[in-house]
Formats: C-alpha cells, sequence, structure tokens
C-alpha cells in the first residue's frame, strides 16, 4: 500500500506515529446494513438509537473482546398488489416516465434556488441521488421542497448533524402483477442523519419495483456547521480540538492505548466513555507480567471521513491526558484516498485510574560458602613448562559489511516493501519520521530513505539491501538503510 501524507499533517508526527490513525482498523468494520431510508416504505419510523444501549453493548465488547452483531435490516409491512400509496405533493412531471423526471428542469430550478438555513452549510446540490452513508436517523415528508422545515426537523433530534431533501418518484398504487407500471407521484422526502452528510455518498438513485422505476431528483444536502460536544457520564467537560492528537512519550513511557471506530449508530462520543472505562477493566484484569496495566484515562473523538464520506465515531485512548497543542494531525493521503478529522474533541476521567508499580523481583537468597574441611592440605602445584606457541598466519580481512545503520546501497528488487509512504510535498523523507512509521507497523524490521520515499520492510537490512552480484538483481535507485533499532 502507497502512503502520501499531505503537509499540514506532519507536524509532531515524527515523535508520536505508534498513534497514527489506524486506516486499515477503521476500514475493517463492516458497513452497517442500514444506510438510508427504504425506498418501499410509506410511512416514516420513530428514531430508534439509544445511546445507553448503545454503550452498555460497547462495553460489553471490549471487556470481552466479542463482536457486536449488526442490527437487522429495516422491514416494511406486507403490502397487498395495487394497494393505493400516499400521494407526494411535488410537481406533476409529464411524461410520465423515470427520463422526464430525472430530467425535469422544473426540480432542478427548485432544488439549485433552495436557501442554505442558518447553522448548516450545503454539502451539495441537485443531484440525482439521495444519501446513502452511515448514521442513517429517520425521514419525514413535506408538502413542499422545504429546507428550513428539514433543518428544524435535524435540529429537534439530538444526534443529528446533516440532512438530504429530495424529489422522489414513487408509485400510486403498490405494484403487483395487475398493475406492474401504475402512475407515479411525487414524494418530497428529508432524511436526517447522525454525521454530515457527503456528496459521494449521494449514491441511491433508485429501483425497480416490478415495472415501476423510482428515481431521485433535486438532491440536497445540509450539513451542521457547529457540531458540539455532549457531555459525557464520568468524565470532565469536552475539549474541542482542531485535529487528532499526536502524543510524545511521556519520560519514556508510551501512554497511547489504542483506538476503536464505531459506525452503527449517529456520532456519539459516549461510546468511546463506555470503551475507555471497558479497557481500563480489561487492562487490570489482564496485567503484565510486572503487575503493571495501561488504565485509560483520556481519550480523544472524532469524525474519520474518506473522501469527505463518514467512517464513524473514531476513538483514541490514552493513559493520561494532553493539551490541545499535541492536536495536529489534521488527516493524510492513502493512495487516491484522502482521510480527514473532523469535529475532534477530547475526553478527562474524573477520577483517574493509576497504574500500580512494577512488582519487585524477589532478591536470589546467598548461597553458603562451604565449610573447610579439618584434613585440608595446601599443596603447591609444580609449574608445568609453557610450550613455545606455533605462528598463526594472518587472516585475510573479509570485506566490510553494509552499515546497517545508515549504510548506502541499492535495494534487492525480488525485496517487495510492506508500505511505500511518499511525502505529497516530494520533500525528502525525514529519518525519525520513517523510523516512527516502521514502529508503528508491527512487522517491521527496517526501512529505507530515497528523497521523498519511506519504504518499510519486513526483514532486517542484511537481507534487504543488495551488496553483490550473489544476491540478485537491484533496483536502479540507492537507499539508505536502518535497521529499527538503530540509535
Amino acid at each position: 500500500m502507497r502512503y502520501s501524507l499531505a503537509a499540514s499533517s506532519l507536524l509532531g508526527l515524527a515523535a508520536a506515529l505508534p498513534q497514527r490513525i489506524n486506516i486499515d482498523a477503521a476500514l475493517a468494520v463492516p458497513t452497517p446494513s442500514i444506510l438510508g431510508p427504504n425506498i418501499e416504505a410509506t410511512k416514516p419510523a420513530e428514531t430508534t438509537y439509544n445511546p445507553v444501549a448503545a454503550a452498555s453493548a460497547v462495553a460489553a465488547v471490549v471487556e470481552s473482546e466479542g463482536v457486536i452483531e449488526k442490527r437487522d435490516s429495516l422491514t416494511v409491512g406486507k403490502r397487498d398488489a395495487c394497494d393505493t400509496q400516499p400521494l407526494g405533493n411535488g410537481p406533476t412531471i409529464s411524461p410520465d416516465t423515470a427520463a422526464a423526471f430525472s430530467s425535469a428542469a422544473e426540480l432542478s430550478e427548485i432544488a439549485q434556488n433552495a436557501g442554505t438555513p442558518s447553522g448548516y452549510q450545503q454539502s451539495f446540490v441537485d443531484k440525482s441521488g439521495s444519501s446513502q452513508q452511515i448514521g442513517y436517523l429517520t425521514y419525514k415528508t413535506y408538502p413542499t421542497y422545504d429546507v428550513q422545515g428539514c433543518a428544524d426537523a435535524c435540529d429537534s433530534e439530538k444526534y443529528c448533524l446533516g440532512f438530504n431533501i429530495y424529489f422522489e418518484r414513487d408509485p400510486s398504487l403498490e405494484p403487483g402483477p395487475n398493475c406492474p407500471n401504475p402512475p407515479s407521484t411525487n414524494n418530497i422526502k428529508c432524511s436526517l442523519y447522525g454525521y454530515p452528510v457527503a456528496a459521494k455518498a449521494a449514491t441511491n438513485t433508485g429501483q425497480w419495483r416490478q415495472d415501476f422505476q423510482v428515481v431521485i431528483a433535486g438532491s440536497n444536502g445540509y450539513s451542521k456547521t457547529n457540531k458540539g460536544l455532549p457531555s459525557v457520564k464520568d468524565f470532565k467537560a469536552p475539549t474541542s480540538l482542531p485535529a487528532a492528537i499526536n502524543a510524545p512519550l511521556d519520560n519514556g513511557y508510551d501512554t497511547y492505548n489504542g483506538m476503536r471506530l464505531f459506525n452503527d449508530n449517529p456520532f456519539d462520543p459516549s461510546l468511546c466513555a463506555a470503551a475507555c472505562e471497558a479497557q481500563t477493566e480489561y487492562d487490570m484484569a489482564h496485567p503484565d507480567s510486572d503487575g503493571t496495566y495501561k488504565p485509560c484515562n483520556f481519550f480523544t473523538t472524532y469524525i474519520l471521513t474518506q473522501n469527505g464520506v463518514p467512517l464513524g465515531t473514531y476513538c483514541a485512548f490514552y493513559t493520561r491526558s494532553w493539551d490541545p497543542s499535541y492536536a495536529v494531525n489534521t488527516g493524510y493521503y492513502a493512495g487516491d484516498d484522502e482521510y480527514k478529522v473532523i469535529n475532534a474533541g477530547s475526553y478527562e476521567i474524573t477520577s483517574p485510574n493509576l497504574s500500580p508499580s512494577p512488582s519487585p523481583s524477589p532478591s536470589p537468597s546467598p548461597s553458603p560458602s562451604p565449610s573447610p574441611s579439618p584434613s585440608a592440605v595446601d599443596i603447591t602445584p609444580t609449574p608445568t613448562p609453557t610450550p613455545t606457541p606455533t605462528p598463526t598466519p594472518t587472516p585475510t580481512p573479509a570485506p566490510t559489511p553494509l552499515n546497517t545503520c545508515g549504510g548506502i546501497s541499492p535495494r534487492k528488487s525480488a525485496t517487495i516493501p510492506q508500505r511505500t509512504i511518499r511525502m505529497g510535498s516530494g520533500a525528502n523523507f525525514e529519518r525519525s519520521l520513517c523510523n516512527s512509521f516502521c514502529r508503528s507497523l508491527g512487522t517491521c524490521r527496517s526501512y529505507g530513505l530515497s528523497g521523498p520515499n519511506c519504504e518499510l520492510y519486513p526483514l532486517p537490512v542484511a537481507q534487504v539491501a543488495w551488496l553483490s552480484d550473489a544476491d540478485g538483481a537491484a533496483t536502479s535507485v540507492s537507499y539508505t538503510f536502518y535497521d529499527i533499532g538503530c540509535a
């Protein structure tokens, strides 16, 4: 995998990359099954998110290292074929075809001329797809394209951070064998989300129901500009942060204590709090061999996005608090993907948990001195003459091996790096930064630097560097190599 770091995200990374945003772990979390309104639903459902139940489930997972099951897909009660469906209030489009609806200038004009409510920013305008992303809460229907009414609905929901309003071409009768393609009706829908809505997530372009085609038009998205951070039980008031924390070592001690990402829910820092406290319980029950453990006394939380689309509530845990001056990690690039940190904040536990000092090792008992034998006799040995040594030929000195802490050499072409990280600005890669990347990857044994590139290897330098023709083919570029243990 190839990474490219944005210049704005580099500040402060060198000392703290063991806590670099764990993109692989974030992407490994299964996507929830419900990402938006069910097209077949005719009546909005109440918001079902229960933060207390969600926090309890999180605590159970962390304490047992189990897995949270995904919630079931939203089901819709069975309706009889050709039953009358609720009629919408959107403009009637003629001719009554999906193509005419999708290209209707009237619907586009309404969407493009819609204002932006106070406290919101427009995320996208006049799309032909509705939002399909994590954090779905509920939807509502309106008699007009009422952006302000939709914003008011979002404001009334505690966890709502964005909404999507759009026209949807729906059947006026439940499609069935005797009415496979009934006349259409135009519903104006507003779906609410617990994360900011993203243009790249407006991908639900409709579906077929028998011979009737459901399509979307005039889809606008709006996200809150001041998202705020809620208070959390057992933790002090939150501190807003401009970015994620990159904490240095504390007198040689790594205070970072892992991460979690939650996506089957709206953005909710209380999930991080539950995981933090459960992590302490787990670590207390599984201490190190010297009796110590790493308590969680502080966490940062934020919305992690991939190309603008929210991935979930990211939590990073620490044994102690860090002030906002360490909040410098705004995100970075991995290949063609951009990962960003938004709505970041930190929480410090009210009553810190202190890990015990290491148990002292027992001192070995001194061995008793043997008692002298009563009949011991002091015997002075007769010296043996020293033989004349035979001269040893001086060996031919072996070729000096490559310095594994700063040696310069091409790399064996057969060696494939685990990671190749490139500075987006084209500047030379700092050794300390490359070293931190290597240490953050559990299987990295050495690394090589060449201009803006940092390569991480699963083998020591002696097995990576090209020294002679016997090593096979060599790369055309030379690298400065370091084993991970180099000072």
